[in-house]
């Protein structure tokens, strides 16, 4: 016994201190456990793809369903079954008293495939940005331009089907089919007129600007893909895996965005180095641009960067981009430049310009339905005009105050009438107002001219002030009766980039002629007072009406380089889309 005892000892010591064939039993285990883990990989790679699939799918029955909401059901089940789902069938719910995610039927050839289960919603969509996404998507039986659908499927286990019960995958897509057009508002392409244009520029760009008339013709007539033009914004901006709404919701400077306009493919590259050596330049290449007041895009918004181009084509002129760009970017400013070229009966003229803020929710550019809004900006353009005086004027320096006041200008998309044939025909009817103005010969505070938010005091202006000779005066016009004028685009006008306009382009000679019917002057002579002096009233108010027609011009040119328009509004109809349908969630 002491032996055998002995012998135990012996041995269970010597088994407890023997290392040999510890690496083969570590190896055996980390083995294992590799293999394991590679099929737990194998398996979670397999459930992903089997959810991004499903995913494709679905959004692609929506997409297809949408373009037709009476067939829908037949529409979408036809495209699972056509898509690697063979055993798709529609239920009447989901994600609750579904039938077994892991019931298998046995195809032709032999292998087992799981059911999906889908469900068709139909319903109203509004891509109102004041709404929740959750909340866009309405089920109703009028009005119907959206589709949702929804699908369930279980997932395939390879090694883990033994272990853990199969997860059951998710999808939904919804898409909205509606017939869209683009419009822009304030796009009539003013003339180089003297270098009025290059002096608002170089005062809006914060540094001198001097553009040649091939230079501005240039401008004038190149045109970029909106879609792209975006795309190439978020490349700039580094910007990756966003939505177009995202985009549009960042930061750009107006220096950025012209380094992006120069690189289009459709720019030539003497333009391109005009567009980059002009967004380098100047206080206005480092001012933030709110792209939601430039852009509008409707529910493309919802989709991801890139898949604009596809979905719809509309087409800016580079030079209404940069003005509307150099509007957006000078919002909120007061800006001061002067005009000392030779004009007609003028000897200089000094110009204030302030821009109000414009609203995010109508932007000088859109893409939608109907019911569509662009709008203009706000204005404040004060002129002070030295005029040479002649006649019983002769000799004396006259100062002209001229102020000009306008709201925002409006074009809505009031009708859309197309068909969905391959060319799409149809016509766009637009509803457009004019903004309210005002126009007056006035003195204002300085500190009211740039505060939008309050009415500007018009206080009486001294026009002549000489030893002998004071005039002064003060007159006003309003345009308080604007209506909604209807004006109507065709397919062929979206190449032929066709501008219309409500109104005339003497509108502000004519108002002035009006606001000098109505001038209260008041005159000192020799230090007496002659209200109404038929002799110096006279003169002054004919010294006026001669430069009428030179001062109309260049407040029209001023503004027409910021895209506004007083008393008028000119508007371009720039894509038509016949019911093409597009993800939005």
């Amino acid at each position: 016994m002491n032996v055998i005892s002995g012998m135990l000892k012996t041995g269970g010591s010597h088994f407890a201190s023997d290392k040999n064939g510890g690496i083969a039993i570590m190896s055996a285990f980390v083995i294992s456990l590799s293999v394991t883990l590679a099929a737990l990989s194998v398996d979670t790679i397999s459930v992903f793809l089997e959810k991004r699939k499903l995913q494709s799918v679905t959004d692609l029955a929506a997409i297809i369903a949408a373009q037709d909401p009476t067939k829908a059901d037949e529409l979408a089940l036809k495209i699972f079954r056509q898509n690697g789902f063979p055993n798709a069938v529609v239920a009447t719910a989901l994600f609750s008293n579904t039938p077994s995610y892991s019931q298998t039927s046995t195809t032709g050839g032999g292998s087992t495939i799981k059911p999906v289960y889908i469900t068709i919603t139909k319903g109203a969509y509004s891509a109102d940005p004041t709404i929740d996404p959750e909340g866009r998507f309405v089920v109703s039986s009028a009005d119907i331009n959206a589709v949702k659908v929804a699908a369930s499927a279980g997932a395939t286990l390879y090694f883990g089907a033994g272990l853990v019960k199969a997860p059951v995958l998710h999808s939904i897509g919804i898409a909205s089919a509606s017939d869209k057009a683009a419009i822009a508002i304030g796009t009539r392409l003013a003339s180089l007129n003297g270098g009025v244009i290059n002096s608002v520029l170089s005062a809006l760009f914060g540094t001198s600007v001097s553009l040649s008339v091939a230079d501005y013709n240039s401008l004038a007539s190149a045109s970029v893909s909106v879609m792209p033009f975006l795309d190439a914004l978020a490349t700039e901006l580094h910007l990756q895996a966003l939505t177009y709404d995202q985009l549009l919701n960042s930061d750009v400077t107006f220096g950025e965005l012209m380094n992006v306009l120069g690189s289009m493919n459709t720019v030539t590259s003497s333009l391109n180095w005009q567009l980059s050596h002009i967004g380098d330049r100047g206080a206005a290449k480092s001012q933030n641009v709110d792209l939601k007041k430039l852009f509008g895009i409707g529910n493309l918004g919802q989709l991801n960067v890139g898949g604009g181009d596809a979905a719809f084509e509309s087409r800016i002129g580079v030079l209404n981009l940069m003005n509307a760009a150099l509007a957006l970017a000078n919002e909120d400013h007061q800006v001061e430049f002067k005009l000392i070229q030779s004009l007609p009966g003028i000897a200089e003229i000094e110009a204030h310009l302030a821009i109000g803020e414009k609203m995010q929710t109508a932007p000088f550019f859109s893409i939608g339905p109907e019911g569509t809004i662009v709008r203009t900006a706000q204005i404040r353009l004060l002129l002070n005009a030295k005029l040479l005086g002649s006649a019983s004027l002769a000799g004396l320096a006259i100062n002209l105050p001229l102020y000009v006041e306008s709201a925002y200008g409006e074009a809505r998309i009031q009708d859309i009438a197309c068909t969905a044939t391959y060319p799409v025909t149809g016509k766009v009817e637009t509803a457009v107002k004019p903004g309210l103005a005002s126009l007056a010969i006035a003195t204002m505070d300085s500190n009211d001219f740039g505060d939008f938010n309050s009415r500007v005091t018009l206080k009486k202006a001294t026009m002549v002030s000489a030893p002998l000779v004071k005039i002064s005066a003060l007159g006003k016009v309003e345009i308080t009766n604007i209506n909604e004028t209807k004006l109507q685009f065709t397919q062929s006008d979206i190449p032929n980039r066709t501008v219309k306009s409500v109104s005339t382009r003497d509108f502000l000679a004519t108002a002035l002629q009006s606001l000098l019917s109505n001038l209260e002057t008041e005159v000192t002579v020799g230090g007496l007072s002659l209200i109404s002096s038929k002799l110096f009233s006279s003169a002054l108010i004919s010294q006026i009406t001669s430069v009428a027609g030179t001062l109309d011009s260049v407040v029209a040119t001023t503004l027409d380089t910021i895209g506004i328009k007083v008393g008028e509004a000119d508007v371009m109809l720039t894509g038509l889309d016949c019911g093409s349908s597009v993800l939005v969630q």
